[in-house]
């Protein structure tokens, strides 16, 4: 499998490209594995399918968290900026 590629400029505000592509990726699997899943008769993989769901919904969850806190981050810092701004003027 090739590697996915993602060039981070280093210059994002409020928001993350790399979070975002990985939970795109996250979501593409997740729907891979719920389609093979209606599919699915084999137990055995069936149950695999059902770990590996959880688990892609879990790291979507954790991803989406951290891209969430990027922004409330950056907003916070964007109302802390133009305060200091408005005290110049």
């Amino acid at each position: 499998m090739e590697a996915a590629k993602t060039n981070c400029e280093h210059a994002c505000r409020n928001t993350c490209a790399t979070l975002e592509k990985a939970i795109e990726k996250e979501n593409e699997l997740l729907e891979m594995f719920s389609n093979s899943l209606n599919e699915c008769n084999m137990p055995d993989v069936h149950s695999l399918l059902n770990k590996a769901i959880e688990n892609k919904k879990e790291a979507v969850g954790v991803l989406q968290q951290k891209l969430d806190e990027i922004k409330t981050n950056s907003l916070i810092d964007d109302d802390i900026e133009e305060s200091y701004e408005r005290e110049d003027s």
